[in-house]
C-alpha cells in the first residue's frame, strides 16, 4: 500500500510529467507543504483520542465513587431502625440529652452522639426564674457545637429518667428555626432493647459558623400570654398526679395547678416498652383528655422540661397550636397575685 506521501507525489508527477523544470519544483514545494499539514492533522488527532481516553477515564473515575449519603428528616419523631441506616449520613447529628456525663462515657451512648446538659441552653429571664436563653445568644452556642440547619439532628434521652428533656431540646431547636430535627422514638432505652450498640467513645464536636436565628413564639406562652387568655386556651399539666393535687416535691413556693388545668402526665405518651404510643393512640388520648387539633393548648410542669417534650408530642399527634410554658408552675406559684388550685 502507497503511503500518503507517495500517493501526492504521484498525483503530481502525473500532472506535470510534460512540465517545465520550473512548475516541478514548485509542485515539490506544494507535496512538502502538505506533508506537512498531514502530520499537524495526524498530531491532532493523536492528541484529541489522548484527551478522549482521559475524559472516559475521568468520567468513570466518577462514576465508581459513591454518591454521598445525606439524611433527610420530615417527621417530628425517627425510629430506631431510620437512625441506624443513617448513621453514615454526611449531615447526620446525634444529640444525647441525658446530660450525664457517666452514663454517656461509662455506660455508653449511640455511636458518634454528642453531649449536652439538662438546662445548658437556659438563662435567668427577667423575673429571676430560668428560661430558655436568648436567641442570640442560643445562637452562639449551638454553633459552637456543631449544630447548623442544614444537620439532621436527632435527640434521645432515657425516658424513665430523663424527664422529657429530648422534648425540651427538640421544641428549642423547633422555635428556633431548626425543621430537620427530630426525637428519637423509644429514646436510648428502646434503641438498646432492639439490640443496636452503644460506644463509649467521648466525641467532641465541631464548631460551625453561627446563624441568626429567631425565635417562633407560636412555640410559648408566657405568665402574661396565660393570664389574658385563660377563657380561650386549654392549659395542661404535665407533672404527676401527686403535683397536680399539691404536692410540693421541686421547692415550689406554694403546691396545687393552674385554673382550669387538665391533669395529664407527660409519661402517658409512652407504653410499656417506653416508646411513644401510636399517633392514633395519642390522638384518642388528647381527645379524652378534653382538647382537640383545633384548641390552643399550653402546657407546663414545674420548670418547662416536661411540658416542653408533651408539647412536641401534641404537635406530632397533629395538634399544631401546642405551646410550653417555659416559666412554667415554679414562676406562677410564686406570684402571689395569681391563682392556684388546691383540691
Amino acid at each position: 500500500m502507497l503511503s500518503a506521501e507517495e500517493v501526492v507525489k504521484d498525483h503530481f508527477l502525473i500532472l506535470n510529467k510534460h512540465s517545465p523544470t520550473k512548475t516541478i519544483f514548485k509542485n515539490i514545494n506544494l507535496i512538502n507543504l502538505i506533508k506537512m499539514k498531514i502530520k499537524n492533522i495526524l498530531k491532532l488527532l493523536v492528541l484529541l483520542c489522548l484527551a478522549g481516553i482521559i475524559v472516559i477515564g475521568c468520567k468513570k473515575k466518577d462514576k465508581d465513587e459513591p454518591t454521598p449519603k445525606v439524611a433527610d428528616i420530615t417527621s417530628i419523631v425517627v425510629s430506631p431502625d431510620w437512625l441506624k441506616s443513617n448513621l453514615d449520613a454526611t449531615n447526620i447529628l446525634v444529640i444525647d440529652a441525658r446530660g450525664s456525663d457517666s452514663l454517656y462515657s461509662q455506660v455508653g451512648h449511640i455511636p458518634g452522639a454528642i453531649l449536652v446538659g439538662m438546662g445548658q441552653f437556659d438563662a435567668p429571664n427577667p423575673k429571676g426564674f430560668m428560661d430558655l436563653t436568648n436567641a442570640a445568644a442560643l445562637s452562639t452556642q449551638l454553633a459552637a457545637l456543631g449544630i447548623s440547619k442544614d444537620k439532621a439532628i436527632v435527640v434521645y434521652a432515657d425516658n424513665v429518667t430523663s424527664w422529657g428533656a429530648d422534648g425540651r431540646i427538640l421544641w428549642m431547636l423547633r422555635m428556633a428555626g431548626f425543621s430537620k430535627s427530630a426525637l428519637l422514638d423509644g429514646g436510648i432505652n428502646y434503641w438498646t432493647q432492639t439490640g443496636n450498640t452503644l460506644s463509649k467513645v467521648v466525641v467532641t464536636p465541631t464548631a460551625t459558623t453561627t446563624t441568626t436565628i429567631t425565635y417562633d413564639s407560636n412555640y410559648v406562652a408566657t405568665t402574661d400570654y396565660i393570664k389574658n387568655h385563660l377563657s380561650s386556651i386549654k392549659i395542661i399539666d404535665s407533672r404527676t398526679v401527686e403535683e397536680y393535687h399539691g404536692a410540693q416535691l421541686y421547692g415550689e413556693p406554694r403546691g396545687g395547678h393552674l385554673p382550669g388545668a387538665i391533669s395529664l402526665p407527660y409519661t402517658n405518651v409512652f407504653d410499656s416498652n417506653q416508646r411513644l404510643k401510636s399517633q392514633t393512640d395519642l390522638v384518642s388520648l388528647f381527645n379524652a383528655a378534653g382538647v382537640t387539633s383545633q384548641d390552643i393548648i399550653v402546657t407546663y410542669c414545674t420548670a418547662g422540661f416536661r411540658s416542653a417534650h408533651l408539647a412536641m408530642i401534641l404537635r406530632y399527634a397533629g395538634f399544631p397550636n401546642a405551646r410550653n410554658y417555659d416559666a412554667s408552675f415554679i414562676e406562677w406559684a410564686s406570684d402571689t397575685t395569681l391563682q392556684v388550685i388546691k383540691p
